[in-house]
Formats: structure tokens, C-alpha cells, sequence
């Protein structure tokens, strides 16, 4: 099944584990109680040590002691540990793949395309959302009226796939292209956030919730666009400003980013009194052009960061 790396005996593990304690329950187990159950084992090992060099292409590692860790569908396949619940996903990525494709003017999944069994139909849509990135819903439980928009820009990269062989092939492509994304934004990765942009543009749009994919996203590409091509420091200016309001639109979910409040004034006092969103006697406007890029760049990354974080806290 593809040709993606197979885990150690350690690893397998650690992946069963996970995998067999979250079956039952449908939520992800918190790292702590995973690893005092492994410390009672006859061969302990240390589970967030394991994960931290684990393939993403088998799993991720949780975003907090708390929410504790999971696993991808090749994780569940290679830790060997029978799963109806990857019938379930086979078979309504297919149905993703197939409503993408249709001329449907707006495909979705509805529960009444999910297993009968409010529990499996859960544990279902939470593999198509957190997995392959099929939908846009986390769910938190099933009810009769639960549908969710099928998420194009994370389906129209497996569109190919035909069975699970097929999918986790292109999970081999894929994978290491969407932990490359992640890290460029968290900063840790080499790929920098020009690439960010561009080659890998859907991977990004496909892990963000639907409304920042369709609207903030374009909005900062846009920008740059702008930047890029201006041509006086007026032009420039108004693609500062055009991030300025987007950053004003996200102030909230910034505050619970940034390390405290007084960063998130800093951010607004540039926009506020360096000629940028207003204009009067009081604005420090006699500043060099060349402060107009760090101003964008600035705002730009921060944007780019508090995107990072939202990815974080849907994989959590």
C-alpha cells in the first residue's frame, strides 16, 4: 500500500496505542494517560520522544499535552490493528471525490451519507476532516440536520485515488508537502513564506477553515501582488493599508495569539500613526520608502502566524 515509510517497532507501537484507545471513544486520548499506561508496560518507551520523530506521513503529533496525539490513515493501516472505520473513509472520500467532480453547484456531505450508527458516522466524519482534509466540519456529534461543505482545494489533490492503495500512494506525494507548509508558517521550516504562497497555496487553503481559505487568504496574496507591482509610495501605502484592515478584522483571535495585549497595540500603533490609515497633523509621515517593506513584511508575516495558528488549533 504506496511506498511510504514503515514505522519501527517502537513507532507501531506508539500508533496502535493511539489508535486502539481512541476506537472506543471517538476522541483522541490526552498524551499524559497514554504514557502512564506505557510506563506500566513490561517495555516502556516515551511516547512524545517517539512521536517528535515520527513520519507525518503516519502521524501528528498533538499541539498540547492536553489534546494529546493522533494518527493518519496510514497510521492506522501500519499499526496493523484491524479498522472498519477505513472502509468508512474509503468509501466517503469517494463520494467527495465523486460530488467535486459532478456539476453539483455546491457538493457536500449530509448525514445521511454517514454510517447509520451516530458514534461510527462521528468517528467517520472526523477522519475525512482531520485526515484527508475532505471536509470542512469537525464534528462534535452527529445530529440529523450535520452537513458539511466538501473542502475542493484538499480533495483535487487525491481526485486520482480509486481505492486505499491508491490514496495512501498519493499520501507519499502529498504528505511531507503539507508538514512543509505547516512549518514554513510556524517558521521552522525551509521553505519560507514565497513558497507559502504559491507552491503550495492549496495545501494551505485545504487545512484552513473555509471562510479564511476563500476570503483572508486571497485578501494577503492580493496585497503582495499590489506591493510588488507598485509603482509610487502611495501605491504601496494602500497595500499596507489593505493588510491593515485585515489584521483589524482577526484583532480578536490575534490577542489569544500574540503573547500579550501590549504586542498586539504595538502592531496597531505602526498602522495608526505612520501615515498609513489616517491622515493628520499628528502622523509620523517623514520616514524613508524603505520602512514601507518592513511595515508590509511585517504585517504580512503576522498574518502568515496567526494562519499557522489557526491550523494548530483545528489539528488539535
Amino acid at each position: 500500500m504506496g511506498n511510504g515509510p514503515k514505522p519501527t517497532n517502537v513507532e507501531r507501537r506508539a500508533l496502535s496505542l493511539i489508535w486502539t484507545r481512541y476506537q472506543p471513544t471517538g476522541e483522541w486520548q490526552p498524551s499524559d494517560q497514554l504514557q502512564r499506561e506505557i510506563d506500566r508496560s513490561a517495555d516502556p518507551f516515551d511516547l512524545w520522544e517517539t512521536l517528535s520523530g515520527v513520519s507525518p506521513r503516519l502521524a501528528v503529533r498533538g499541539w498540547s499535552n492536553e489534546r494529546g496525539p493522533s494518527v493518519t490513515v496510514r497510521g492506522i493501516v501500519e499499526s496493523q490493528e484491524p479498522a472498519g472505520e477505513l472502509d468508512d473513509f474509503l468509501r466517503l472520500a469517494l463520494v467527495c471525490i465523486q460530488r467535486y467532480l459532478s456539476v453539483q453547484p455546491d457538493p457536500q456531505i449530509t448525514r445521511a451519507d454517514l454510517p447509520k450508527d451516530d458514534f461510527r458516522a462521528k468517528k467517520a466524519a472526523r477522519l475525512l476532516a482531520g485526515e484527508g482534509f475532505f471536509i470542512h466540519t469537525l464534528p462534535d456529534e452527529i445530529t440529523p440536520a450535520w452537513l458539511s461543505k466538501i473542502n475542493w482545494h484538499g480533495v483535487r489533490q487525491v481526485k486520482d485515488m480509486t481505492d486505499l492503495a491508491s490514496y495512501l500512494a498519493i499520501e507519499d506525494v502529498i504528505a511531507p508537502r503539507r508538514q512543509a507548509a505547516i512549518d514554513s508558517l510556524s517558521g521552522s521550516g525551509p521553505l519560507g513564506l514565497v513558497h507559502s504562497r504559491s507552491a503550495v497555496s492549496d495545501l494551505l487553503r485545504a487545512l484552513l477553515p473555509d471562510h479564511v481559505a476563500h476570503e483572508i487568504l486571497p485578501a494577503v496574496h492580493a496585497a503582495r501582488t499590489r506591493f510588488d507591482q507598485a509603482a509610487t509610495d502611495e501605491a504601496r501605502r494602500s497595500a499596507v493599508r489593505d493588510l491593515a484592515a485585515l489584521l483589524e478584522g482577526v484583532r480578536e483571535q490575534l490577542d489569544e495569539a500574540l503573547p500579550s495585549g501590549k504586542d498586539n497595540r504595538a502592531l496597531f500603533q505602526i498602522a495608526n500613526n505612520y501615515f498609513i490609515r489616517h491622515w493628520s497633523e499628528k502622523q509620523l509621515a517623514d520616514y524613508d520608502s524603505l520602512w514601507l517593506t518592513w511595515i508590509f513584511n511585517l504585517f504580512e508575516s503576522t498574518v502568515y502566524t496567526w494562519l499557522g495558528f489557526v491550523i494548530r488549533s483545528r489539528r488539535s
